[in-house]
């Protein structure tokens, strides 16, 4: 099962980058919403097969953050953060981790594993204290629905619409502060061809 290669827009949809423009250093959003942000250190490229009908993507290779602002916007109930992402490399440095996309409170990375091909896809939610991780391994050179999603008291990790794992929060006060997108770290490499966060856990099973 793979997930729709395109993700659509709906009500629910907070930023939705398709990577569509396949050139120049904007990133833009196709929510409606205007969170729109600008590529640094990174280049677009052909998107991995099996692509979206408009395949780009862009490629991420110890490349800076790219930050794409979203103002006022409470992160501390229910949200999903999602994206197709293709791992090209395991990391250099040993045990450590790498960020590849966020938003304040909930974000996803790789990093190293003792197991399979040593490397895993992680997520990790700050909506609590202490913080929440989770993980599952990661197939290299494969392009990958990568989801996590926070309920406000559980976060799930989900690859390719298969639930991985899931966790409870700890509590956390509710309260509305500027958020951030970040997109790429130094270190990572590999691409990124669609992303959409969302104000809604979006998941709870395995989907369809």
């Amino acid at each position: 099962f793979q997930p729709a290669p395109d993700l659509p827009q709906d009500a629910r949809t907070t930023a939705l980058y398709r990577f569509h423009e396949g050139a120049g250093d904007v990133l833009k959003d196709s929510s409606g919403n205007n969170h729109h942000g600008k590529i640094i250190g990174a280049k677009w490229v052909k998107a991995d097969a099996p692509a979206p009908p408009v395949n780009f993507a862009i490629e991420l290779d110890s490349s800076p953050r790219t930050g794409l602002p979203l103002k006022d916007m409470d992160t501390s109930g229910p949200l999903t953060v999602e994206a197709y992402v293709t791992l090209h490399r395991v990391p250099v440095r040993p045990n450590g981790y790498w960020h590849f996309l966020g938003i304040t409170g909930l974000d996803l990375r790789v990093q190293h594993s003792h197991a399979g091909s040593g490397v895993m896809w992680a997520a990790t939610s700050h909506q609590g204290t202490p913080k929440t991780d989770l993980g599952a391994d990661a197939e290299l050179d494969r392009r990958t629905h990568v989801a996590v999603v926070s309920t406000g008291t559980e976060i799930q990790l989900y690859l390719d619409g298969k639930l991985m794992q899931a966790k409870k929060l700890a509590p956390a006060a509710k309260k509305t502060m500027p958020a951030q997108i970040f997109l790429g770290h130094a270190n990572f490499a590999g691409r990124i061809d669609e992303i959409r966060i969302s104000k809604a856990a979006r998941y709870s099973v395995d989907f369809k």
